[in-house]
């Protein structure tokens, strides 16, 4: 059970986050080694989902959750009022503040100062090499049979699914109305802002039909 009281109520998203976060083990297990190597890239964040991760998974007694929820308040402000919010808000928040500080961390540890902070890729630390994968998205125009490819960085906790005998991150949407068929993956390792585009058409994003 939460300690202080106010954890006690209201705070199921909270509850929903950290079982997920807590039970993905690669996350767990780094965290643990960090801790006992003294990893350079800990900052003040990570510092404190370490310490409470520690407590958590030492189990026994109540649990004070104010180091791991002070890093989504500090994002957002709404999370702090102790009223109902959205899990998945909260866990991207939280996913997204820690990868940004650990890359803030490394690109001081390596002396990067001219490449923007967006330019470092995700996998480059190691909560974002937990965390990171790619949306491809493609669209194909039925007229003309362009196809566009689009790939987009994205954090999240995702499963692996078993297609084929092969194993794979897929998420799948339904064709978007109107003219084009669209298709959304979810893959690891693919490159950010990265553009295909095969077809009659080799103009832009996508023909003009």
């Amino acid at each position: 059970m939460y300690s202080p009281a106010q954890f006690k109520s209201s705070v199921g998203y909270f509850n929903s986050m950290t079982q997920c976060t807590q039970a993905t083990m690669p996350l767990v297990d780094y965290l643990h080694k960090a801790y006992d190597d003294k990893d350079p890239l800990v900052g003040d964040k990570v510092a404190r989902l370490m310490r409470f991760t520690l407590r958590y998974h030492k189990g026994g007694g109540s649990l004070d959750p104010s180091d791991a929820f002070s890093i989504i308040c500090e994002q957002k402000y709404y999370f702090g009022n102790f009223s109902q919010q959205d899990s998945y808000d909260a866990l991207l928040t939280n996913l997204d503040a820690l990868v940004t500080e650990q890359k803030k961390t490394y690109a001081k540890t390596k002396g990067i100062t001219a490449t923007p902070l967006c330019k470092i890729p995700d996998e480059s630390v190691p909560l974002g090499q937990i965390f990171s994968f790619y949306l491809s998205s493609k669209l194909r125009c039925k007229a003309c049979s362009n196809v566009t490819w689009v790939d987009d960085p994205a954090l999240s906790i995702h499963a692996a699914l078993s297609v084929g005998g092969d194993t794979h991150n897929v998420a799948v949407e339904k064709p978007q109305a109107g003219t084009g068929e669209a298709e959304r993956r979810a893959l690891p390792g693919r490159t950010a802002g990265k553009r295909k585009v095969s077809g009659a058409k080799q103009g832009g994003d996508i023909c003009g039909h």
